[in-house]
């Protein structure tokens, strides 16, 4: 099975409100274009973004995310 374009998987992770991106949303996007890498880095990364930056940062809106968030 192909995978699905970009617009789509947006629209299956955040059907509502497109506008109002969420730090969470972005970083699940983000994880889904990181095909090539190994995948022990894949693996690292996803676990680092679902074990300590969704749960901090994931309903923040990503136009609001500021460098003292990431601090």
């Amino acid at each position: 099975m192909a995978s699905p374009d970009r617009e789509t998987r947006l629209t299956l992770i955040a059907p509502e409100e497109p506008d109002r991106l969420t730090v969470g949303t972005f970083l699940e996007e983000w994880l889904w274009g990181k095909q090539s890498l190994r995948p022990s880095t894949h693996l690292a990364y996803e676990i680092h973004v679902r074990r300590y930056l969704t749960p901090f940062l994931g309903d923040l809106e990503l136009a609001a995310l500021r460098p003292l968030h990431i601090e």
